[in-house]
């Protein structure tokens, strides 16, 4: 079977795809609902062969934040291309000899799709993308919550940042990762990671202030933000614990936003390692690995295994 990934499976859905600053700013339309979505990527050379496998262990687990932000990237961000730093597996099946500079672009295109892919299923029958129907629950709750409620735009997101950036150096240790992962968001309320970590730790008004009505998106994405390494250390649990409290949430309100961004990020894996459409019994064992890594049972991983095989139209 043809990896969905692809190039040849994803040129079908761009209507655009423009070449400035050394990226690619594409545009992916369902040809079905009309339904469009904008997301970009860097031009980079092709990885090796054995660079584009997918990793197992501590290399996907590894690899958590950079997804989770490729995910949140145009939810926090204000910019109408989302960035797509997220790698695929492959970026297009052998075909006809292209010259190396459309390899890279097509390369280019086929990673800024992976990064908005979530909002689009595989129709096995027609073997084309198409848009989800949230009808069918093809959303997960985490996706939902931030739908309906969304922070991107509102006067909210700068208080938002600065929770992260408390998150981040809770345990005193503000490393690389972090900043990479606060760069783009920084970016979009024309600030740089360096000016949000020159800032004090937001106040309790600060956070109290934020509209209730987001109040909920905003302790999700932390918890997100938190669990993006594999799991919330004592310090960042207590972080949240009073950012819930001053956002006048309830202990199960918390755990229940915990549950939706520790299974948002078990689909990030899944989409990680299940780029050609089959999970192999090492693939699996990672995506179970880092289930329990997040604190999640394993029936309750192999249930998410089965809603996203479900979800992405290949049951």
């Amino acid at each position: 079977m043809a990896n969905p990934f692809d190039y040849q499976s994803i040129e079908p859905l761009t209507t655009s795809a423009d070449i400035r600053s050394g990226s690619v700013f594409c545009r992916f339309t369902c040809p079905v609902t009309g339904r469009s979505v904008s997301a970009s990527a860097e031009l980079r050379p092709l990885p090796k062969k054995q660079e584009a496998e997918p990793e197992s262990g501590p290399g996907v687990l590894g690899g958590l934040r950079r997804s989770l932000a490729a995910a949140l990237n145009g939810v926090l961000g204000s910019t109408e291309h989302a960035e797509a730093r997220v790698e695929v597996a492959e970026a297009f099946a052998d075909g006809p000899p292209v010259d190396p500079d459309e390899e890279i672009r097509r390369y280019a295109i086929a990673r800024a799709f992976r990064s908005v892919s979530s909002l689009f299923r595989w129709d096995l029958e027609k073997r084309r993308w198409v848009a989800v129907d949230a009808q069918q629950e093809t959303m997960t709750r985490f996706e939902s919550q931030l739908a309906v409620h969304p922070v991107r735009g509102t006067d909210d997101l700068p208080t938002l940042l600065a929770m992260l950036v408390s998150i981040a150096r809770s345990d005193g240790n503000f490393d690389e990762a972090e900043r990479k992962f606060l760069a783009p968001f920084a970016a979009s309320v024309g600030l740089t990671v360096a000016d949000l970590e020159a800032e004090a730790d937001p106040t309790a008004e600060d956070v109290g202030s934020i509209d209730p009505s987001r109040a909920k998106s905003v302790l999700m994405i932390c918890w997100a933000a938190a669990l993006a390494d594999g799991v919330a250390d004592p310090q960042e649990n207590e972080v949240l614990a009073r950012f819930a409290k001053q956002l006048g949430l309830s202990e199960e309100d918390s755990r229940e936003l915990r549950s939706r961004a520790q299974y948002f990020l078990l689909e990030r894996t899944l989409e990680e390692v299940f780029s050609d459409f089959h999970m192999s019994v090492v693939e699996e064992d990672t995506v179970i690995r880092v289930g329990q890594k997040l604190g999640l049972p394993l029936a309750e991983t192999q249930n998410a295994i089965q809603k996203f095989r479900e979800r992405r139209g290949f049951a």
